[in-house]
């Protein structure tokens, strides 16, 4: 890339509008950017500040006609893609200009296997066959860091973690070898060493291919490592843009100075090994069978927890760290009672593990959890008023209607929601005010018990810090217990009590949040804190789970 270079994409006074009860409302507002071929330009903002938007809006993938384009061009390779027909469109779309979603369950097909997925890129758009497919496939499935591809082809999108259905995504979109990446949040899901990994692999594509970017993130530590340029978005609007070491050097706009300072503030719940036990596991044992041939035979075990023991107090946080593929969302499944497992389980002193669907009833308003996934997780059916009185009407039968409605206010502003949004859907929503939704739909059954599965991942840094603001003081009100599973480790820290470190099913570190933090003895902990806090050094530490 140089600097006289013409530009491969260039979005010129782009504004987006969408139609609402007869209203239109505009999302991205006269917004121009160019991206040059083999560069990479960073997107940048809070949720909602208009990113996705403005990067859909190059491929034509909004819910068109309530979208609309009131103004603007999209100009790639000198063809303006808003007036291309949709034969031009579906030319240019997987082939010469790919794109990796946010939320990679609700971009992937439930019913098919990974290998039919990726295949069926490689077919429509380079004309493979056969054992070509299948040779390009795991090459693809090895280049992205899945463990023992070859055992993974026959995979369906819900038997891989989070970051490897990202990791399958991403091989999707490189399958082609494209001019343009564009990359919606594509490391979110992912934990640290793998994010290191696929930051480097992409690195290494465009200086392969001379690929270029459109990357959209709100982590400020990957812009900073990936990106040439900065474009920081605020309400639909970019309010600056630069040179990415610039522009982390001397910021000029409030927003960016606003967002360059945001970091969760580090103040945990001190550990309480006096206070009564809430959640303990001895021995838990959760192994998946592996089944294979015509009879479906078992033939091995995936041993997703195995041999984890636990003890979580009132009132305090375990933070329970781990690559994706570690066990730490199947350990808090298994805490929860929602999957199979050996081993007993006591909530508040009663044992749980023997129960029942229909005895385990009862306990579920107070032990609740937040998903990784947002939108997988609330119906598309219903809305968010809906969604979080949902709770209320199966274990709170008591309450009144205004009673439930007032419930139902309180827990969205509590999560820094406007009330009024309760009549609309989880579609019109930003991923990160999705999350929202989840962490209210929670907050509102008052439990004792609450795992947070990633619960911060899919937001931008600033609502990053008011969302563990606001899980710790609603911690520090009620005496809440927290189970808080994420690969950012700045979060955690800034909220755990204690730190469990998971690797392959099993604990290979465990202790006080500081101690762990300050003087890690595993070798794993340590390349996994290295990995977060120096993410240039992080690809040389530790395999990919």
């Amino acid at each position: 890339m140089t600097e006289t270079s013409a530009p491969l994409l260039s979005v010129q006074d782009l504004s987006v509008a969408f139609r609402r009860e007869g209203r239109e409302q505009i999302a991205v507002n006269r917004v121009s950017f160019d991206v040059k071929p083999g560069e990479t330009v960073a997107l940048v903002g809070e949720s909602g500040s208009g990113k996705s938007v403005t990067a859909l809006s190059v491929l034509k993938l909004l819910p068109y006609p309530s979208a609309s384009h009131p103004s603007g061009r999209i100009l790639f390779k000198g063809r303006d893609l808003l007036t291309a027909s949709d034969r031009e469109l579906r030319a240019v779309r997987g082939n010469d200009v790919t794109m990796v979603f946010q939320e990679p369950m609700t971009s992937l097909n439930p019913l098919h296997t990974i290998d039919r997925q990726i295949g069926e890129m490689l077919i429509l758009h380079r004309g493979l066959s056969g054992t070509a497919v299948r040779t390009r496939t795991l090459e693809l499935l090895h280049e992205v860091g899945i463990p023992d591809p070859e055992s993974r082809l026959g995979a369906y999108p819900h038997q891989l973690s989070g970051g490897q259905r990202q990791r399958v995504m991403i091989a999707m979109a490189l399958a082609n070898e494209p001019d343009l990446l564009i990359a919606d949040e594509p490391t979110t899901a992912l934990d640290v060493t793998v994010q290191a990994q696929i930051l480097k692999l992409l690195k290494d594509l465009q200086a392969r291919l001379g690929m270029a970017m459109l990357f959209i993130t709100h982590d400020l530590g990957i812009v900073r490592k990936i990106a040439d340029r900065v474009c920081v978005m605020q309400k639909g609007e970019i309010v600056e843009q630069g040179g990415a070491e610039e522009t982390f050097l001397h910021p000029k706009h409030p927003y960016t100075q606003a967002l360059l300072k945001a970091e969760p503030k580090p103040d945990p719940a001190p550990a309480a090994p006096e206070a009564k036990v809430v959640v303990s596991a001895q021995d838990l044992k959760v192994h998946f069978p592996i089944k294979r041939g015509i009879l479906r035979r078992t033939v091995g075990h995936v041993k997703a927890v195995d041999g984890v023991s636990v003890e979580i107090h009132e009132g305090e946080t375990l933070g329970v760290v781990g690559e994706s593929g570690s066990g730490k969302t199947t350990l808090g499944l298994a805490l929860l009672r929602l999957i199979s497992s050996k081993g007993p389980i006591a909530f508040l002193g009663q044992r749980v593990d023997g129960l029942s669907f229909a005895g385990m009833r009862p306990l579920r308003a107070h032990m609740q959890i937040v998903f990784q996934d947002p939108f997988g997780a609330l119906s598309p059916r219903m809305s968010v008023a809906d969604i979080v009185e949902e709770g209320l009407l199966i274990h709170q039968r008591k309450l009144s209607q205004d009673e439930r409605e007032a419930r139902v206010i309180a827990a969205l502003q509590d999560v820094g929601l406007d009330p009024e949004s309760r009549f609309r859907y989880p579609h019109e929503f930003s991923g990160g005010q999705r999350q929202r939704i989840s962490i209210a739909r929670a907050m509102a059954l008052e439990p004792s018990f609450v795992v947070l599965d990633e619960p911060t991942s899919a937001l931008d840094m600033l609502v990053q810090a008011q969302i563990v603001d606001l899980l710790r003081a609603l911690q520090r009100k009620r005496s809440l217990t927290y189970m808080f599973i994420s690969h950012d480790l700045r979060v955690v820290s800034a909220l755990a009590s204690r730190i469990l470190v998971m690797r392959n099913g099993t604990v290979v570190e465990e202790g006080p949040a500081r101690e762990v933090f300050e003087h890690p003895r595993e070798a794993y902990t340590q390349a996994l804190f290295a990995a977060a806090f120096n993410i240039e050094t992080a690809h040389a530490g530790v395999t990919a789970q």
